[in-house]
Formats: C-alpha cells, sequence, structure tokens
C-alpha cells in the first residue's frame, strides 16, 4: 500500500470512529440531532478512508463504497490484492 494513502486512510479512519464514538454517546437513548450529524458526518468519513484504503492498494476508488456496509466491506476491502507490494514500508 502507498505511504502516502495509509497515512490518510489511517487519519480519516481514525477520525470516523471518533465521531461515531462520541455521536452515540451524544445520542443517548433517544434521537438527538447532534448525535445523528456526527454519526453521519462519521459514515461519510469512513467511506472517504475506504475509497483512500483502496486507491493505496491499486484499486478503484469507487471500491471505497462498500465502507457503506461497514465492517463486512471493511474485511472485503482488506482481502483485496495490494497491487503496490513494492511500495510497502
Amino acid at each position: 500500500m502507498l505511504a502516502e494513502e495509509k497515512k490518510s486512510t489511517n487519519t480519516l479512519g481514525g477520525i470516523a470512529i471518533i465521531l461515531w464514538v462520541i455521536g452515540s454517546v451524544q445520542r443517548g437513548s433517544g434521537r438527538s440531532f447532534a448525535g445523528d450529524t456526527l454519526i453521519a458526518i462519521g459514515l461519510f468519513l469512513w467511506v472517504l478512508a475506504c475509497m483512500q484504503y483502496a486507491k493505496g492498494k491499486g484499486h478503484s476508488i469507487y471500491w471505497g463504497f462498500l465502507g457503506l456496509l461497514w465492517l463486512p466491506g471493511f474485511i472485503v476491502l482488506s482481502f483485496m490484492p495490494d497491487r503496490h507490494k513494492v511500495a510497502k514500508l
């Protein structure tokens, strides 16, 4: 995986998970506009991270939409072959 793509993937993925956790806590047991907004932004960033992950492995960014499936989509992406094996660090 390309180093610059790996860094942006990790950053976006980490921020997405943090936003999901904060949004879930904010939302609590009922509906909360702020919580729902944070969860939606987290999902958007998660899909962007999956797009960067696919791009870093040498595939089309459109494979990143598998991130909408959350963990199963990420598992599929992780098993895709890395076309940039020489550039691994």
